[in-house]
């Protein structure tokens, strides 16, 4: 593995050890058990926190690892930032259910509407705040002018 320069700050050191080894899934850990104390500031602020969070969504892309093998690398580094990697993919996998779910009320709306239901049924056969289903009314009648 080649030697990066000395970077002063933590941010300058996780982004260089990702750049030069999110390519390499071998290096990838022994690197990172590199930057281990700056991985492990980073985790004890919000700012670091949302670092270390693009970072993992960073390798999430360039990569082909696994969460088991996201989760692996991490745990070399520290329990700290296995257990950040972990609380960070529950949050995703759930932000990506709360997706689905408001997804799929909006096409249940699109069809009530196709069959001619007010807004008012709708709203009640879904158990969804009136306003809300009113708000997608609105943007149907947008899209179709």
């Amino acid at each position: 593995m080649e030697r990066l320069p000395a970077f002063a700050s933590d941010y300058a050191k996780l982004t260089g050890v990702l750049l030069q080894n999110s390519r390499q899934k071998r290096l990838l850990a022994t690197a990172l058990s590199t930057v281990a104390d700056s991985v492990n500031r980073l985790l004890t602020n919000e700012q670091g926190e949302q670092f270390v969070g693009t970072s993992v969504i960073y390798l999430r892309w360039v990569t082909e690892l696994t969460n088991v093998e996201l989760f692996a690398i991490f745990r070399t580094v520290s329990k700290q930032a296995e257990d950040y990697t972990m609380s960070l993919q529950e949050r995703t996998l759930q932000e990506g259910r709360e997706q689905g779910i408001e997804q799929g009320r909006e096409q249940g709306i699109r069809a009530m509407l196709k069959l001619k239901m007010d807004a008012a049924t709708i709203a009640a056969a879904l158990e969804y705040p009136l306003d809300r289903v009113l708000a997608i009314v609105r943007q149907v009648e947008i899209e179709r002018n």
